[in-house]
Parts: C-alpha cells; structure tokens; sequence
C-alpha cells in the first residue's frame, strides 16, 4: 500500500447505452461528491463509473501516461472516448501508475448510478465506495458516511453511529463534519447534550469560513449558551454568515437592527437583509418584509408590495401571514375610501398635480386595476372617467 497525502481518483466512466466506449477522468474528488457535468458532457447524464483509483502520488503524470497509453484506441469521432472495454482500460491505468513505481491506494468497482434520481440503491451503493476511501482517511467520505447515518440514506438512522464518523472528519478538519458535531452536542442527538462542547465545533468551523457555523456560533453568543452572552459577536458572526449569502443569518441581522441588539436601530439597513433574506424564499422573512412594507418600516409604504410578499409567505405556510393580508386588504379597501372620497372633490375643480397624485396612488395601490377580472376594475374605471378629461 502506497502511503502519503492523496492526491486525487482516476475514473473510467461508459456510458450505459455503449459499453464498449470508456472515458479516462481526473479529479481530486470523491467519486460520491464528482460534479456530473464534468463527468460527463452529454445531455444523458446516466452512465458507469466503472473504476476508481485512488492514488496518493503524481496523480497528473499518472492520468497523462494513462491517455499515452491508450491513444492507439482512440475514437476518431472523439477525441474523449476509447473503444475498449472496461477490464482493459483498468488495465491500461495499472501499467501507467507501476511506471512510475506506484501502486493505487484503492482499486474499486463503484456502480451504476444516475444523478437525477436521489435513491435508496443509489445511497447503498454510495455508502460502500465511501467506506472504503473512508479507511484510508478521507475526511470527506466519513463526512458522507456520518451524513447517511444521521438522514436514514442507505442504512437505519444511527445517531450515535453518525456522530462516531463526524468525529472522525471533524479531527481531521472537515468544517461541515465540525458544524454538524456541534449541532449533535447542542442538541443531544447521539451524544450526551453539551453547549460547551457544541461552541468549541462550531468555533472550529467558523474560523474556516463555513456560514452554517457562523450562523450557530452566532446563536450561542446571542443566547449564551455555551460561551458567555455577547450580543456584537453574534452580530459580528451573522455578518460574516449574511455576506456570504446564508439567508437565516440575514434575516437574524435584520432582526438586530430592527430591536438595536449589538448595533444602532437602523430600519434602512434592517429592511435591507429581511430583502436579501426574502428574495432566497426564507418565509419568515417574507413576512417580516411584507411588515416593512405595510407600515413603511425603512422603507416607502407600498401595500401591493406587502401583499406580494404576504402571499409568498403564506404558500410556503409561514404562520400569521394570513391575518396580516386580511389587515393589508381592509386597509387598501379604506385608501380606496378615501381615494374616492378625495376624487368627488377634485372633480369639482383639480390642479393637473392633484389628478396626477391621485392616478399615481390608484396605480400603486392597485398595480392591477386595468385587469378585467379584477374586482376593483369598474370602481376604478369609474373614478378615471370621472376626473381623466379634466387633464
């Protein structure tokens, strides 16, 4: 067995409607965790990976002796393809990594899987290639297995079998595998609850940059659990989390400067990330914004707006935002009131600013008045007719 850092797989992919046709690949990922785009450039994404080679050294000098060694069967009509069958391409590779006096750290036989479909067998089969780069330390495939464990993919849910694997990656500085043990320890699940011991993973994590952990770190500062209480770190690590585009973190810092809890009140910089929270489908913030909007909250009123992002809320099932919308409409119906009311008068007599102030309201608060089939259609049509002429 070659020992030393690993440097990448070489796979030997066929596509299943043609097995006499391979393709060599490399790539320092897992075969698990390969991006199957790269894998494979045609529309029909389903094929089989019928090697992989884990190699700890010169993984480049090895692909590229492989492909000189296996010119002579190349296809004419692609230059990516090689008309032999997979036993031989095997081979082929074999010969390249003893020239240079290298054996692989694993041979193995993966499966048939296809990427647009989320299986049981699939999981199965995952789970075995895994395991076995998980033996030779590969952080990212005890992250895997410890994953499959804690989800019930491939195997009976084992929380305390999930956290024996996130421990292992999480020693060897896998960030997502030290956020997920801290979310074991915070929660108690697998492991005996422990807050300090959950801060200390999520620390970890977060120094590394991962939003997930920030987020949580976050949350033990604010709440003090774990480490002690100190409102401008959690905002500090919802910062960091909120910048890189994790939508709880943004929702969380727009909650802070909405109350002033680690910073000043600013409604504007509040209104701000409930957005940029809202436009990643987070209902709560759906419906926090659709607030915003309904009571002018950092930014103008705009009714039609806050309904727009009410109605969000609501199909996702965000609690209370169907009460909210009631309360939107009843006060839409009352500026419909008093718009009517207003244009009895301007009728009378209107400035050219007054009618252009009145339609200017109409077209916000009713964006979709000159629908047919909207009920507000003929009362608006009706107070049109009755001052437009004067323009």
């Amino acid at each position: 067995m070659v020992t030393g850092k690993r440097t990448g797989w070489i796979y030997i992919l066929c596509n299943e409607s043609d097995t006499d046709h391979v393709k060599v690949l490399a790539s320092s990922d897992h075969p698990d965790t390969r991006d199957p785009e790269s894998a494979q450039a045609e529309t029909d994404t389903r094929f089989e990976i019928a090697a992989a080679f884990l190699f700890a050294d010169n993984i480049s000098k090895i692909e590229q002796r492989a492909r000189e060694l296996l010119k002579p069967q190349q296809d004419h009509t692609d230059h990516e393809l090689y008309t032999l069958k997979l036993p031989d391409a095997e081979n082929y590779i074999m010969r390249a990594g003893q020239q240079f006096k290298q054996k692989p750290a694993t041979i193995h036989r993966v499966f048939k899987y296809d990427y647009t479909i989320d299986s049981e067998e699939a999981h199965e089969c995952a789970l075995k290639s895994a395991k076995i780069a998980a033996r030779h330390g590969d952080p990212e495939a005890q992250f895997y297995i410890a994953a499959c464990y804690a989800d019930g993919a491939g195997v009976t849910t084992d929380h305390k079998e999930a956290v024996r694997w996130y421990i292992k990656a999480a020693e060897r500085g896998h960030a997502d595998a030290q956020d997920s043990l801290g979310v074991c320890f915070d929660h108690g699940k697998g492991v005996d609850q422990n807050h300090i011991e959950a801060a200390r993973w999520f620390k970890k994590a977060a120094k590394q940059g991962l939003a997930s952990a920030q987020m949580n770190l976050g949350h033990c500062y604010f709440e003090g659990r774990g480490v002690e209480k100190n409102n401008k770190e959690s905002v500090k690590l919802w910062h960091q989390a909120a910048t890189q585009g994790y939508p709880n973190a943004q929702y969380n810092l727009g909650l802070c400067y909405t109350e002033g809890r680690g910073m000043n009140i600013d409604q504007q910089q509040a209104y701000g990330w409930y957005l940029k929270a809202a436009e990643q489908n987070l209902s709560k913030a759906q419906a926090t914004l659709a607030t915003c909007y309904h009571d002018g909250s950092g930014t103008d009123k705009d009714p039609s707006a806050a309904k727009h992002w009410l109605e969000k809320a609501i199909k996702q099932g965000h609690e209370d935002s169907e009460n909210l919308l009631d309360k939107i409409i009843e006060q839409r119906a009352s500026d419909f009131q008093l718009i009517a009311a207003e244009s009895d008068r301007l009728s009378q007599k209107p400035s050219v600013p007054e009618i252009n102030a009145i339609t200017k309201a109409l077209d916000k608060a009713y964006p979709d008045w000159h629908k047919k089939d909207s009920a507000h259609y003929q009362l608006i049509e009706n107070l049109y007719d009755n001052f437009e002429h004067l323009r």
